[in-house]
C-alpha cells in the first residue's frame, strides 16, 4: 500500500497494510504534508514522514505528545479529500478528537488521563472520537514484543473522506536497529486483525467497525 492509496481509499488501504511515522517529530501542532519516506514496492509497512511548512500552510496536520498539557491540533470542518491527521506512537495514551466553534481540534492524551488539564476559553468542546489504551492495548502481544528486546508503540492516523474521518490503529515493536516493523496483524485491541478503528464527524460519534 502507498501513501496515495491511504488518501483516495482509507478504509481499505488500512484494513490492508501499514503505516509508521518516522522521527524525529516536531514538538509543536502544525499543518504540515505527509510524505512517503521511500518508494516502496508493495508492502504491508509504508513509512511516513512530516515535511514541515514554514511560510506556507500545509495540507495535512501533526498533532505532539506533549509532557505537559496536550496540545491540539485545529483542522477546518471540512478539509480537502485526502486530509491526513497523525501523532506519534502511543504505549498508553489516548486519541481524543473534538468539535470546537465548528472546527475539529485533535489531542494527543498523555497517558489517557490529561484532557482535564487543557485550558481553553469556553471549554475544550464536545468529544467526538476517543480511543483509549483499553481499547487498543494487547497485554500478551506487549509482553512478547518487550521479552524479545522490542519497544511497543500503537501509530494512530486519520484521513478525511467523504465528509468522515477514518481511524486507523497499528502495533509495532521497534527493534535494537531502529526498524519498526508490525507483528501479528496489526490490531485494535486483543484478537483483532484490523487496524481500522471506525469513522466519525462533527454530528457523528466514532462508530466502530463492526467485530
Amino acid at each position: 500500500m502507498t501513501l496515495g492509496t491511504l488518501r483516495r481509499t482509507p478504509q481499505t488501504a488500512i484494513e490492508s497494510g501499514a503505516y509508521y511515522l518516522l522521527g524525529p517529530a516536531p514538538t509543536d501542532p502544525m499543518s504540515c504534508v505527509i510524505g512517503q519516506a521511500e518508494l516502496q514496492a508493495a508492502s504491508a509497512l509504508t513509512k511516513l514522514r512530516i515535511v514541515q511548512t514554514p511560510g506556507s500552510v500545509g495540507t495535512d496536520y501533526f498533532f505532539p505528545y506533549s509532557h505537559g498539557s496536550p496540545q491540539g491540533v485545529e483542522v477546518p470542518a471540512m478539509p480537502p479529500e485526502g486530509t491526513i491527521a497523525i501523532t506519534t506512537g502511543m504505549n498508553g495514551c489516548a486519541l481524543e478528537v473534538v468539535d470546537k466553534d465548528g472546527s475539529y481540534v485533535f489531542y494527543h492524551d498523555r497517558n489517557g488521563n490529561s484532557m482535564n488539564s487543557v485550558n481553553v476559553p469556553g471549554g475544550v468542546g464536545t468529544t467526538v472520537c476517543r480511543v483509549t489504551a483499553e481499547s487498543y492495548w494487547d497485554d500478551v502481544w506487549a509482553a512478547n514484543q518487550m521479552q524479545m528486546g522490542r519497544a511497543v508503540q500503537y501509530q494512530f492516523l486519520c484521513v478525511f473522506k467523504r465528509s468522515f474521518w477514518h481511524v486507523g490503529c497499528f502495533r509495532f515493536g521497534t527493534d535494537g536497529s531502529g526498524v519498526r516493523v508490525a507483528h501479528g496483524g496489526p490490531g485494535v485491541g486483543p484478537g483483532q486483525d484490523s487496524a481500522y478503528v471506525g469513522y466519525f464527524n462533527q454530528t457523528i460519534r466514532l462508530i466502530r467497525r463492526s467485530a
